[in-house]
């Protein structure tokens, strides 16, 4: 091997670590670019990136994802199912993952909707390639065995009583607001001899669209650091919010189509160009989780 390809395989070893490189590089969209650097995702990209950071730190909080419909948060958390048990980054030991619905029927949607399809459209066939190739290796629609890792899609019912007994390194709690508290309780007990994360908690992600206030969905954002994304600048550089709770001020940020005014210097810039330029800031400094909130207004395509 000559020395350009040897440092190009170095390189790209080393990208790997970084999940919206993995993304890119090993996943489509039904055989489309899944891109989410550089083209006004930054506000996704930044999670993909804290989540797979607070795999590896022992003194990591749990993630809570408050979403809107329709923002691309379903295929995030497919996208990161398949980065950790995939990656190659953790292997020793090989890490085990649950990505857990409230009940059966979603997880059947999930699993041959969203996950088969970025199985089955791997760019090079990647992700099917790196199954366990053994006799009694398991590969269906809860579970499914690779060399680096394993994961379970599954129902954690009303009790939790599905995956009692379970042993794995991160849980992935979709459709949070649909769940009981008895239930999450329980199988969180999965993650108490967890190898990644904080010792006795291991990876915790919670995703939801809130239903009604006083859930324990809502308790849990409550808990959280409350993180909003505010764009930044092109021109003077400063950051700006966009969307907070109970305010309208977007409204008179974004101009038309896809042009924002920045409310400190009055330029009109690219939604795009801004968001690239933006950061998540925490409005909660007394909280135990990271929360994001994830609104449908940050949407690059959407005019």
């Amino acid at each position: 091997m000559n020395n350009k390809k040897l440092f190009q395989q170095l390189k790209d070893n080393f990208l790997e670590l970084d999940p919206t490189y993995f993304v890119e590089s090993r996943l489509t969209l039904d055989g489309s670019e899944f891109k989410i650097v550089g083209n006004g995702w930054k506000f996704m990209a930044d999670i993909y990136r804290y989540i797979a950071i607070n795999a590896t730190k022992k003194d990591g909080k749990s993630v809570v994802i408050k979403k809107g419909r329709q923002v691309g948060a379903t295929m995030m958390a497919a996208a990161l199912d398949l980065y950790f048990t995939n990656s190659g980054l953790f292997t020793k030991p090989p890490i085990r993952v649950l990505h857990a619905f409230p009940a059966l029927a979603l997880v059947k949607r999930f699993s041959q909707d969203k996950l088969e399809g970025l199985i089955r459209t791997a760019n090079q066939d990647f992700i099917s390639k790196n199954k366990l190739d053994t006799a009694n290796a398991v590969d269906n629609m809860t579970m499914k065995q690779y060399k680096t890792g394993t994961l379970w899609v599954d129902s954690i019912g009303s009790d939790g009583d599905r995956v009692r007994g379970m042993t794995v390194d991160v849980a992935f709690f979709d459709e949070v607001q649909d769940m009981y508290q008895q239930a999450i309780g329980n199988a969180t007990k999965t993650l108490t001899a967890s190898k990644y994360g904080p010792i006795g908690k291991g990876v915790q992600v919670y995703f939801g669209t809130p239903k009604e206030k006083g859930s324990y969905f809502q308790t849990l954002w409550e808990m959280s650091d409350q993180r909003y994304y505010h764009l930044g600048c092109v021109n003077c550089g400063e950051l700006f919010h966009f969307y907070l709770p109970d305010n309208d001020d977007w409204m008179k940020i974004w101009v038309s189509g896809y042009t924002i005014k920045c409310p400190k210097c009055g330029r009109e810039q690219s939604k795009i160009d801004a968001i690239e330029n933006g950061q998540w800031v925490p409005t909660n400094h007394d909280s135990k989780h990271v929360g994001f909130h994830i609104n449908q207004l940050y949407i690059p395509y959407f005019t």
